[in-house]
């Protein structure tokens, strides 16, 4: 995977596993998406529409919409994040009442040892949540959002990469049918804490 970049070459290989929304962004850049695939009433990505947009910037930037039955908790960390709050310190603190949440399949710009990622959870579908999690940590989710993945650069100059649930770099994309894990045990219940508010959708 290290020989890849741009939106050209990772688009069809984010399809092939199952990632059918793949969107491109602003080489070096997270925003902004194209106008009208992302949100609640965002249209299909056909091929015909990733073959346009890869002839207009083969190296843009590549982003996943999120898609039916997938939670991503966005955390950041005080470490290179103007943030408020610490995401991380925050997760941490809600692990020691409700157990450590399920290793799972990881996206970040930021290396293999900082707690700023994407983590990657099946759900079930039809659920939608309110808000952020907790401070330092959003949600994302259908209809809110996208994670810029791999082989995207940051701002910072930095390749976002893929993490397995070991923690190792993968050498492999995440394969959305069967590779990672459901947010449950342990005291987490689909990711809803006493601070993530749930509602189904009708």
């Amino acid at each position: 995977m290290t020989d890849i970049y741009g939106y050209t070459a990772a688009a069809p290989l984010y399809r092939a596993a199952g990632w059918m929304q793949v969107i491109p962004l602003p080489e070096g850049r997270k925003t902004p998406p194209p106008a009208g695939f992302t949100g609640r009433s965002r249209k299909p990505v056909t091929d015909e529409q990733i073959q346009l947009w890869s002839q207009a910037n083969p190296n843009a930037n590549t982003g996943i919409v999120i898609p039916e039955g997938v939670l991503v908790l966005d955390i950041d960390a005080e470490q290179g994040h103007q943030v408020k709050a610490d995401g991380a310190k925050g997760i941490s603190k809600l692990s020691q009442e409700l157990g450590a949440l399920p290793a799972t399949w990881s996206s970040t710009a930021h290396g293999i040892d900082s707690p700023a990622r994407h983590l990657f959870y099946k759900v079930p579908e039809g659920l939608a949540w309110k808000g952020g999690a907790i401070e330092g940590v959003d949600i994302l989710q259908p209809g809110h959002r996208y994670s810029v993945v791999w082989p995207s650069i940051h701002p910072s100059g930095e390749m976002y990469c893929w993490y397995t649930p070991s923690g190792a770099f993968a050498s492999t994309l995440p394969h959305i049918s069967a590779t990672w894990r459901h947010c449950h045990g342990s005291g987490w219940t689909i990711c809803a804490s006493p601070t993530i508010c749930r509602t189904r959708r009708n």
